[in-house]
């Protein structure tokens, strides 16, 4: 028989799930679940259990720890989109929300279509050559429309909006230009 003593687990309280997005909206772990969302990016299962537990070690230490859980009691975790061991970073927008089991299986892969990882460096990307004023217009309008075509539903409305943001820039930037030569002229 073994003396050394194993971690004891026991729940505290349940809080209420409106809790995660006003007390712990700006918490470093629970802020991912209240701004990205409590569904898993994969299985789609949601967190609706906000439990906080109480871990004593075998020193009889302890340590109070919140967590979100589904109905059924699945762990929901925050996952590094690319991972830490790929050269990820712990930027807010590097992160999403999983299951415990789902991240388990995904590991320390880079997995580009969970989440929306791979878009939003595209779209700052597109956002970096329209700034840059070595590039075509036609080009940016071109990737933008090919973009479009390639991503969910509800990113793609928003790219619309981008695209025709950008252009009502380029027509007043032109009006603007021609005025301007106009009064030189003059």
């Amino acid at each position: 028989m073994s003396n050394k003593r194993k971690k004891i687990n026991i729940i505290i309280t349940e809080y209420p799930i409106e809790k995660l997005y006003t007390s712990f909206k700006n918490h470093r772990r629970l802020g991912v679940f209240a701004k990205k969302g409590r569904k898993c990016v994969c299985c789609h299962i949601e967190g609706t259990r906000l439990i906080k537990h109480r871990i004593i070690n075998r020193n009889r230490s302890y340590a109070d720890h919140i967590d979100l859980y589904t109905k059924d009691l699945i762990l929901m975790t925050v996952d590094h989109m690319l991972p830490k061991c790929k050269g990820g970073n712990e930027k807010f927008r590097n992160k999403q929300t999983m299951c415990y089991k789902c991240n388990q299986s995904k590991g320390g892969k880079y997995v580009p279509f969970l989440g929306g990882f791979s878009w939003f460096y595209r779209l700052e990307y597109l956002i970096k050559m329209f700034l840059n004023t070595n590039r075509k217009f036609k080009k940016i309008k071109r990737l933008c429309r090919r973009f479009v075509k390639n991503i969910k539903k509800k990113i793609s409305h928003y790219l619309t909006m981008l695209i025709d943001f950008i252009s009502y820039l380029r027509y007043n930037k032109n009006e603007s230009e021609k005025k301007i030569n106009e009064s030189v002229l003059e």
